[in-house]
């Protein structure tokens, strides 16, 4: 299976300081962890998710990137999209990068949300 190498930094201080330097930190997460952890942040609460919702939350990464010369990039779809889409799926992508780090780096399993 396919996987995609995941790279972030340790802070917003190191970010800021250069934000296209070399020095991060780096990981490799499969295709398949990428759609079980937006499947986790679209189930919210107790109840079941429907096939078409599963589908739905696993493609969002899908359409957002596409792989271009070995790396990923934004997508065609992605970039051209409606901007409330692009809100939308932005959001979302946020979402699934705190649930990879806390679930990968940090061993977090459970992630709590404020309303």
């Amino acid at each position: 299976m396919e996987s995609v190498n995941y790279e972030y930094f340790d802070s917003e201080n190191d970010y800021s300081k250069n934000p296209n330097a070399t020095k991060h930190r780096s990981f490799n997460v499969s295709r398949g962890d990428f759609s079980k952890y937006a499947i986790l942040n679209g189930f919210y609460g107790k109840k079941l998710i429907s096939r078409d919702a599963r589908k739905f939350y696993s493609s969002m990464c899908r359409m957002a990137v596409k792989k271009e010369k070995g790396f990923y990039v934004i997508s065609d779809e992605y970039e051209f999209a409606e901007t409330s889409y692009k809100n939308v799926i932005s959001f979302a992508m946020g979402m699934l990068a705190t649930r990879i780090i806390a679930n990968e780096i940090y061993n977090i399993n459970l992630l709590c949300y404020f309303k």
